[in-house]
């Protein structure tokens, strides 16, 4: 399984600008959990998540008891 980050900037557009890293291997993943958890604290203005591929398809990697920001989070297909 792969795992990219993806994010949303709030501000712009009213609706908020959306983008993605390029994917990267399943051992990166608590890293990069934890790197959208700091940046989620400290930056207001953007949003950061983790989605993982299987198949063709992106879905969004949340945590049990976790709360996301449903009104910006989005996925793309691959």
């Amino acid at each position: 399984m792969v795992y990219r980050i993806a994010w949303c900037i709030k501000t712009v557009g009213g609706k908020g600008i959306y983008n993605f890293g390029d994917w990267q291997e399943d051992k990166k993943y608590n890293e990069m959990k934890n790197w959208c958890y700091t940046q989620n604290a400290s930056d207001f203005n953007s949003y950061y998540w983790v989605e993982k591929k299987e198949g063709t398809d992106a879905h969004n990697v949340i945590d049990k008891n976790e709360e996301i920001e449903t009104e910006f989070v989005k996925i793309d297909k691959c």
